[in-house]
């Protein structure tokens, strides 16, 4: 509708562009799961590299982490080291965590985790098939570059993460 502008494509076209990563396509879908893993086929096919914003938080909104996951094959696994995050947050502030905010402990199964030092809602990247993918929350002001965020628990190699698939020298640092 054009009712709201993305301004989460220029933020991380810019960030890319400072580290040598032209960005070639930018996609827009609604909160609909089989619209986002169709936007993930379709961009895979065009791109060495994929950031996807949006979809990590507590809400029955939040499809992305589920799309990716569809996207790449795998199931859902309960990362433990996430909710210790939450719940240290909220503890901050003397709150009780709701039992809703447990959705954002879930990532793609084999999915390097990355925890969010400025929030909740906890990155993750992961590697389908040879493209690398990073998953980070939405909202220029919230969002972060991977460098911004710290390996968590999972056990999986970032360094695939970190560089693009197809011959490039270019790093994310």
């Amino acid at each position: 509708s054009g009712q709201i502008i993305n301004r989460n494509a220029a933020w991380i076209a810019e960030r890319l562009f400072a580290l040598g990563i032209d960005s070639h396509l930018h996609l827009t879908v609604d909160d609909v799961e089989g619209e986002i893993v169709d936007a993930l086929a379709l961009a895979a096919k065009q791109a060495d590299l994929l950031f996807v914003t949006g979809g990590l938080g507590p809400t029955t909104d939040d499809l992305t982490r589920n799309a990716v996951a569809r996207w790449a094959g795998v199931d859902l696994a309960y990362e433990a080291a996430s909710w210790e995050h939450i719940k240290s947050l909220f503890a901050r502030f003397s709150n009780t965590v709701p039992e809703t905010n447990k959705q954002q402990c879930y990532f793609p199964a084999g999915a390097e985790v990355l925890i969010n030092r400025a929030g909740t809602a906890n990155a993750f990247a992961l590697v389908r098939l040879g493209a690398p993918i990073g998953k980070v929350p939405a909202g220029t002001g919230s969002m972060l570059m991977p460098s911004e965020f710290t390996k968590g628990s999972s056990s999986k190699d970032a360094e695939a993460m970190a560089s693009t698939s197809k011959g490039s020298d270019q790093h994310f640092r």
